[in-house]
């Protein structure tokens, strides 16, 4: 059946990437990828059947027009690493390496919080990453609260550009995992009447 007709599902803008037509709106998203969704028509039937057409965020976005979302990426894949490592540890019952992989996650946290301007959910997600990183004081992440660290990293490889509200529900879930987002501090002005 040859393929005779491509339609965007979103609207008729298309971006040229590597000789590839694609959708400028994305639907869904996947670590490191953004995924337009294309429709192919057969010129024989009518009914459409959705395709998905993978393309990595430096494929969208060169270097040289978002010096700073490159480096924000690059910390992040830096970050997923370490967080990935730190996972590795815990499962091998190496507790103390996995400690060492998030000491070193925070120390990234805090650079790629240079990188804010990108937008407010990056700000807020990498604010709540860090600050339930140091209400730890010490104690090692367990794997549940590793596994949210890595969900959050992950939406945020796949959209640096998140909004706030998005990112809140981002937020939502690492305190779901048992994390302290917000400082200690505020929660004791909050309670004094």
């Amino acid at each position: 059946m040859p393929l005779s007709t491509k339609l965007y599902s979103t609207d008729d803008h298309k971006k040229v990437i590597n000789g590839k037509d694609m959708s400028s709106t994305y639907t869904g998203f996947e670590t490191g990828h953004i995924k337009p969704q294309l429709w192919t028509l057969d010129a024989s039937d009518a009914s459409a059947q959705p395709a998905y057409c993978e393309a990595k965020i430096e494929e969208i976005y060169q270097p040289e027009l978002s010096p700073r979302l490159f480096s924000a990426i690059h910390l992040i894949d830096n970050a997923v690493k370490r967080i990935d490592d730190a996972l590795s540890a815990f499962l091998s019952d190496d507790v103390v390496a996995a400690d060492d992989e998030t000491n070193h996650l925070h120390m990234l946290l805090n650079e790629l919080f240079c990188c804010r301007d990108l937008g407010d959910g990056l700000g807020a997600i990498v604010n709540a990453m860090a600050i339930a990183l140091e209400s730890q004081a010490g104690v090692p992440l367990d794997e549940i609260r590793i596994r949210a660290f890595r969900l959050a990293l992950g939406r945020l490889r796949a959209e640096p550009y998140l909004d706030f509200d998005s990112a809140l529900a981002v937020i939502d879930r690492l305190e779901a995992a048992g994390l302290r987002v917000e400082p200690a501090s505020l929660d004791k002005v909050a309670d004094e009447p």
